[in-house]
């Protein structure tokens, strides 16, 4: 099998990859090569969303561990022909840059082919927010909104549950109906543009309310119960609506264990009552009570939605063979 690899990888980016001169690239320390990796990126990669079959047959086969040891593999390298040779390194180049971006994972805008001077996956990364919304590349450009989505969904110690929701909406209903398909014409890739362009300013607002909620609140418990009250990002920070976050930060802090799943229901019932009391005390209201509760029982105290009958409920017999059964009589 092993010998046969590095030809299907080749196959399956030659199915994809089209208007590429293999017999006349740019020397690959060049801006000519960068930009010939981005376009071919935007055209042969992600033209058709973040996952697709150009997505699946070109990236993700090197999540095969044989493909990603062999592609590697200097000695196999070297056995195919020198024109293979050209295109499997452009290839592997390509797949270097796309992979992170295809799979949500930290890339080093410093690094090559990037080249910025700011490494950080940030909206206030300069350089960066304008790669994105200059939109040169507009699938390229999606592709790393999704890649800093992702990051910022993952990260549980920097953003509250209300953010991390409020980042996944923002690319789902913003970008992704915009984003690849059948329907390639010019007014679909000015909505792309658009929708780019309006995302990226969603992410940078979410991550500048989870950097101003660190300086006005004390720790993320206090940030996380601030927007529980909202259910939503807003653009505003309201004093009132911060005491009231920390003195419910207190009270939590002095008469509850976080990661208690089954509290009983005389303490869930005072959590509940002051929540109540605190809101009356500083006015602070929520658009929707029942999924502010919800937000602070799951995602902040990290209560079980089920109960312990429930979670402890094993259904095996349920699936009982009747052919089992029969043996059993």
């Amino acid at each position: 099998m092993k010998e046969n690899i590095l030809k299907d990888i080749l196959n399956r980016f030659d199915h994809f990859i089209k208007n590429v001169d293999f017999d006349n690239l740019p020397e690959r320390d060049s801006e000519d090569y960068r930009e010939l990796l981005m376009q071919t990126a935007n055209d042969g990669i992600f033209c058709d969303g973040r996952y697709s079959a150009n997505t699946e047959y070109t990236l993700e086969v090197f999540e095969n561990p044989d493909y990603a040891s062999e592609s590697r593999s200097l000695v196999a390298i070297n056995a195919l022909s020198e024109k293979d040779r050209v295109r499997f390194r452009f290839y592997l180049d390509l797949k270097d840059m796309c992979y992170p971006l295809f799979r949500g994972k930290k890339t080093d805008w410093s690094a090559w082919p990037w080249n910025m001077a700011d490494g950080e996956s940030s909206l206030d990364n300069k350089e960066l927010y304008a790669f994105i919304t200059d939109c040169k590349w507009p699938n390229l450009s999606a592709a790393i909104l999704y890649d800093i989505h992702m990051l910022m969904m993952n990260d549980e110690e920097n953003y509250t549950s209300v953010a991390r929701n409020e980042v996944s909406m923002h690319v789902f209903y913003g970008i992704k109906s915009h984003w690849g398909g059948h329907d390639q014409s010019e007014e679909k890739k000015k909505k792309l543009v658009a929708a780019i362009g309006k995302c990226a300013d969603d992410l940078w607002a979410v991550e500048n309310h989870m950097k101003v909620g660190r300086l006005v609140c004390k720790d993320m418990l206090e940030l996380s119960l601030y927007d529980a009250m909202d259910t939503f990002i807003d653009s505003t920070f309201r004093y009132q609506q911060v005491l009231m976050a920390s003195e419910m930060a207190a009270w939590i802090r002095e008469n509850w264990t976080i990661g208690e799943r089954h509290p009983e229901k005389a303490k869930e019932k005072a959590l509940w009552a002051k929540l109540d009391e605190l809101k009356a005390k500083y006015d602070v209201k929520s658009p929707n009570m029942n999924h502010t509760c919800l937000i602070i029982a799951i995602d902040i105290l990290q209560m079980s939605m089920f109960s312990e009958e429930e979670e402890n409920f094993d259904d095996e017999d349920e699936w009982i063979d009747e052919s089992d059964e029969d043996k059993t009589e």
